[in-house]
């Protein structure tokens, strides 16, 4: 695992680097930040007030705040009604900088190629296209504080994939190891794949989401064709109850691939589309802009 870890590049770097001109300027309380993290947090936390550590933590990024979820119930909470108002989660996969272009008010990751911004009720999260078992561990922690409440999601196929991994009984690393080695060794097919044991643990995970939409092109459909390796039931994954609709949409597709409708089955077979009936939709959209994210496509 070591030896994957090392091919890449970014391994070797202690901070990412980005080609645009963004300056990440340090937290004024990122000392206290670090502190509080330490093996001292518990002589740190004893003698502050509650309301002094909620101020500190207000004066950090987001991935900041959801790094201290772990050191208590109490931030855990404070973090929870502070983003409560938060119905919609948009998560890509795209070349950081590109992505963090359009619009402002993006935050990224002091460590990992991620990135984040709320707009107004949503909150929009992109991993690097790139990426490497840290990016997809700090993305998956983004992604599970709003899991209880959120309402709308919209994921890239990747994107998918990889979160259920992290959901499940699967170690993320030897996932990300397993896959990296079939790329090197030129043996990568994007049929072959790990298996779990069934988990179910999850059940009702997202227990009030309304509408999901996964976005794939041909080239990387494998990615739903491969979420029932992983032990974990969509029929259980999400609520019959509160579920409105289920999309899928195919970008442009121009047909005569095999594989696609064989993915697409199977991702059907996954969350159970006979039980959702109308609900289950499949849209063929073209995109035909130059700078899409779907015109640099990384097969794994």
């Amino acid at each position: 695992m070591n030896f994957v870890r090392k091919l890449s590049k970014r391994y070797r770097k202690k901070t990412p680097t980005y080609e645009s001109d963004v300056i990440i300027e340090p937290s004024p309380v990122r000392p206290l930040f670090r502190l509080l993290g330490s093996n001292e947090r518990e002589e740190v936390l004893s003698p502050l007030p509650l309301c002094a550590i909620f101020q500190v933590i207000d004066e950090l990024t987001f991935f900041e705040q959801i790094h201290l979820i772990s050191l208590s119930g109490d931030i855990e909470a404070y973090l929870t009604n502070k983003y409560k108002h938060i119905k919609r989660m948009r998560v890509i996969k795209q070349n950081l900088d590109t992505a963090t272009k359009v619009g402002d008010g993006w935050q990224r990751h002091y460590k990992a190629f991620v990135a984040v911004r709320f707009v107004r009720d949503t909150v929009e999260i992109v991993i690097d296209s790139s990426w490497t078992v840290a990016d997809l561990n700090a993305m998956s922690k983004a992604m599970d504080l709003f899991h209880s409440w959120i309402e709308f999601i919209e994921l890239d196929a990747p994107v998918a994939e990889a979160y259920l991994v992290h959901l499940s009984k699967l170690d993320l690393y030897e996932w990300f190891s397993f896959q990296s080695y079939l790329k090197i060794s030129g043996a990568y097919n994007d049929r072959v794949n790990l298996y779990c044991e069934a988990s179910r643990e999850l059940t009702n995970y997202w227990p009030k989401v309304k509408e999901v939409t996964l976005y794939t092109v041909v080239e990387l459909s494998h990615h739903l064709g491969r979420l029932y390796n992983y032990g974990i039931d969509g029929r259980w994954f999400m609520s019959r109850e509160s579920l409105e609709k289920i999309t899928l949409v195919v970008i442009n597709y121009k047909g005569g691939h095999k594989h696609l409708p064989m993915n697409m089955n199977a991702y059907r077979c996954w969350f159970g589309s006979a039980g959702f009936s109308w609900r289950y939709s499949t849209e063929y959209v073209e995109d035909k802009d130059p700078t899409s994210r779907w015109n640099n496509i990384f097969t794994f």
